[in-house]
């Protein structure tokens, strides 16, 4: 949680730096042919949409950073640093809360899925399944699965 928490912030100052470059810029902006700009005052209205945007991300990108700070995992007691994921309720409770979703294999296999932008646990988070359909992580980055995980025989995706 420690480098997410890095990352996260690296990321929301790169975001800040952008715009106040752009807010430093706008009065002194210049013609850009690849834009189709034809004068100050167009080229002013797009540096302000594209300011309004990254202002909109780093809100999004500080809510994210806030989320991770106030975890479980960051309060310095490991104990309660859990997850615990429940295929049949779809419920995923502990460090964060998230629902999932129902997919369906091709020969009708019902799988939890939970889909994040990366994954990260490490040791000290206790991961447990439960529930009665198979199971998917799904991460739009990176994955670090660093812990074990706790399935107990018969006890996930109803085989025996």
């Amino acid at each position: 949680l420690h480098f997410q928490l890095e990352q996260q912030a690296a990321w929301i100052a790169q975001i800040q730096e952008y715009i106040g470059w752009l807010r430093t810029e706008m009065n002194a902006s210049s013609l850009d042919a690849a834009s189709k700009t034809r004068t100050r005052v167009d080229a002013q209205i797009q540096m302000t949409r594209t300011m309004t945007e990254h202002v909109n991300i780093l809100s999004q990108e500080e809510a994210k950073y806030a989320y991770l700070a106030n975890s479980q995992c960051n309060n310095g007691t490991a104990s309660e640093c859990s997850l615990l994921f429940n295929t049949s309720s779809l419920e995923m409770v502990g460090i964060i809360n998230a629902t999932g979703v129902i997919a369906t294999t091709p020969d009708g296999t019902e799988v939890a899925v939970w889909a994040f932008d990366s994954i990260d646990l490490d040791e000290n988070v206790k991961v447990t399944l439960t529930g009665q359909r198979a199971m998917a992580l799904v991460s739009r980055s990176s994955v670090r699965i660093n812990t074990g995980v706790i399935a107990r025989p018969g006890n996930l995706g109803a085989f025996p």
